[in-house]
């Protein structure tokens, strides 16, 4: 049985808070090809998903990151995905983007020019960019 993730791309809008002065993150669609398609890396790569949050780990590397849950203030997109997966999901976490670009690499394949590509599709800066995710298996 293999694994996969989900992830929710959002960005940090505006000036990054509203009016109570909280965090506001806000979800983005992912590009579409050609054909309309939303645009993912398809691939399970288990390097990548060590990384982001050691899941799946084949070797003695550290994760960027321990999983850190779903932050609080996560879009409504995050959370809704987040409640359909329920118990079924597992290694729950977030990134900013710019925790990630250091750590891309030649295993990293498609990943790596996906995540490469965000700040031009986001029209943001990599510290405005989170990713949410979590894994199934």
């Amino acid at each position: 049985m293999g694994c996969d993730i989900h992830m929710t791309v959002e960005r940090l809008e505006g000036d990054g808070f509203d009016e109570d002065r909280r965090p506001l993150w806000q979800s983005m669609s992912p590009p579409k090809d050609e054909y309309g398609d939303y645009e993912w890396p398809e691939d399970r790569n288990y390097t990548v998903f060590a990384a982001l949050a050691d899941v799946r780990r084949r070797d003695t590397g550290t994760p960027i990151s321990k999983p850190r849950g779903i932050p609080e203030d996560a879009s409504g997109r995050a959370r809704r995905m987040h409640d359909e997966w329920s118990s079924d999901g597992h290694s729950h976490s977030w990134l900013l983007l710019s925790e990630v670009l250091p750590h891309i690499g030649e295993w990293w394949h498609d990943w790596g020019d996906w995540l490469r590509s965000l700040p031009a599709i986001c029209e943001a800066e990599p510290d405005h960019i989170r990713l949410v995710f979590f894994f199934d298996n």
